[in-house]
C-alpha cells in the first residue's frame, strides 16, 4: 500500500524501496496486485523491457492482466512503436469481459488500436476496432468519429457519412462533434455534392458563432457580482 501511494505521488523510487520489503513469495491474496505494480512500476519509467520480462516471469492473474495490457500498449504509442500497441492492445481484445469495469477498458482499448491501426494506414483493420466499442460506451463518439476517417481514406465517403451525420447532431461540447460538423462536408465536396457541401459548411459556421456567442455570455456573467447572485 505504502509504494502504491508514493507511485501516484511519480516517486518511483520510493514505491520501488517499498516493494523490495515485501517477501519474494508475498500472500495469496495480494500476489497478483503486487506481480501487476511491479510492471506498471516499470512502465511508468519507461523500462518497457523490464516490464515484459517480469510479465513473463510472473504473469497476474485475469483480474490485473487486461490492466497491464492496456498499459502496455499505451506505453508504446506513446514512443511512436505502433505495431507493439497493437500486439498489446489485441491481447486485450482476446478475451471477454463480464464486468462493466472492465468491458469499459476494452472498450477503450479498441478505440485506441483503432487509431494506431489508423496511423499506421491499416483503415480497414481501423474499421474493425472501431465497430468493436459499444455505442453505450464513453468513447463511442470518439470510435465513431475514426470510424469515419478510416471509411474516408479507403475513399468510402458515403460510410464515413453515417457516423459523422450522427455526430454533428450531438453537443459542440464534444470534441467530436466539433470535428463532425466540418468532416460532412468536406465527405459531401469528395462525392462532388458542391451543394451540399456548401449547405454544410455554412451549418458548421452558424454552429461555432452560435457557441462563440454563448461563451461570450458565460465569459460576461462572471464578471462583478452577477456570479455570486
Amino acid at each position: 500500500f505504502l509504494s502504491k501511494l508514493r507511485y501516484l505521488r511519480a516517486d518511483w523510487q520510493g514505491a520501488e524501496d517499498a516493494l523490495a520489503k515485501v517477501r519474494q513469495k508475498p500472500n495469496d491474496d495480494i500476489r497478483h496486485e503486487v506481480y501487476a505494480h511491479q510492471i506498471n512500476l516499470a512502465i511508468r519509467q519507461d523500462n518497457l523491457e523490464l516490464a515484459k520480462t517480469l510479465l513473463k516471469k510472473q504473469k497476474p492473474s485475469k483480474d490485473w492482466l487486461p490492466y497491464v495490457y492496456y498499459n502496455l500498449g499505451s506505453a508504446y504509442a506513446r514512443l511512436g512503436k505502433f505495431d507493439e500497441t497493437i500486439e498489446y492492445y489485441e491481447k486485450l481484445a482476446a478475451n471477454p469481459y463480464p464486468t462493466d469495469e472492465l468491458r469499459a477498458l476494452y472498450d477503450k482499448a479498441m478505440t485506441s488500436a483503432g487509431y494506431a491501426y489508423l496511423v499506421t494506414e491499416q483503415y480497414q483493420k481501423a474499421i474493425d476496432q472501431f465497430s468493436r466499442v459499444r455505442l453505450t460506451s464513453a468513447l463511442s463518439n470518439r470510435a465513431l468519429l475514426g470510424y469515419g476517417w478510416a471509411a474516408a481514406r479507403l475513399e468510402q465517403y458515403k460510410e464515413a457519412l453515417k457516423p459523422w451525420q450522427y455526430l454533428a447532431k450531438s453537443t459542440l461540447l464534444d470534441e467530436n462533434s466539433q470535428e463532425a460538423l466540418v468532416a460532412v462536408p468536406y465527405a459531401y465536396e469528395k462525392l462532388g455534392s458542391e451543394g451540399l457541401a456548401l449547405e454544410h459548411f455554412q451549418v458548421a459556421e452558424q454552429a461555432f458563432l452560435d457557441e462563440l456567442v454563448r461563451l461570450d455570455g458565460v465569459i460576461d456573467s462572471m464578471k462583478g457580482n452577477q456570479l455570486l447572485e
